[in-house]
């Protein structure tokens, strides 16, 4: 049975003459129980300010989540409450040069799960007035023809001066072009038919350059 469900029941007996009349009705109801306890929680850094988390929603009876966090060795506290079926979050809370943890769990009408396994990280240092562009994303390689190609990607950041795209020569990463603020596709003429290649895009700024995102295709 399913938690929180109530389910009726009743019998009745049977011989080659006929059926008996039913008994009475017995109900029972599945005592609701806490929500699965989330997995695979992971923190990576956007930049000075900014910590990407991600986790596995394991459980189909949750209402909420809630994420506590811990700066240096101190205590975790509360940091935020989201919504059924959340499976990402970033702390735009952050500061620079600071080790933060973090741990997640769900909650019901029944109570919460466990905290999954925590996730730590340290922000870079730097000043807060210029931080690092937070990194593109969903980047895809798309073949136009036999020797051509177009690449698109996310530009999730608001303060990049352009982006880098380089490309994989053997096992180097070689700078291919510069594109101005806010460029979010291009297209790579000069491809070879049944060849597979590697790009991959960077957001930068007078900071520096944000992590990079990467795909890889072969031609038709």
């Amino acid at each position: 049975g399913v938690a929180g469900t109530s389910y009726c029941y009743r019998i009745r007996s049977i011989n080659s003459i006929g059926n008996s009349v039913y008994s009475g009705v017995v109900s029972v109801t599945i005592p609701s129980a806490p929500p699965a306890t989330p997995a695979n929680l992971a923190a990576s850094v956007l930049n000075q300010t900014q910590i990407s988390l991600t986790w596995k929603d394991r459980s189909s009876d949750e209402t909420a989540f809630q994420i506590e966090r811990s700066v240096g060795s101190g205590a975790f506290t509360a940091l935020v409450t989201l919504s059924a079926n959340a499976v990402n979050y970033t702390d735009t809370t952050a500061s620079a040069a600071t080790t933060y943890s973090y741990r997640v769990r769900a909650i019901n009408s029944s109570g919460s799960s466990a905290f999954a396994a925590s996730a730590a990280v340290t922000t870079p240092s730097g000043s807060v007035s210029g931080v690092l562009p937070i990194a593109a994303s969903g980047l895809v390689a798309t073949a136009m023809t036999a020797n051509q190609l177009s690449l698109t990607w996310l530009d999730n950041s608001t303060n990049e001066n352009g982006f880098k795209l380089e490309f994989l020569a053997g096992t180097t990463w070689v700078q291919l072009a510069n594109f101005p603020v806010n460029t979010k596709a291009c297209i790579i003429g000069g491809v070879s038919s049944k060849a597979s290649y590697s790009f991959r895009v960077a957001a930068y700024n007078s900071v520096g350059n944000s992590a990079p995102t990467t795909v890889s295709i072969t031609m038709p």
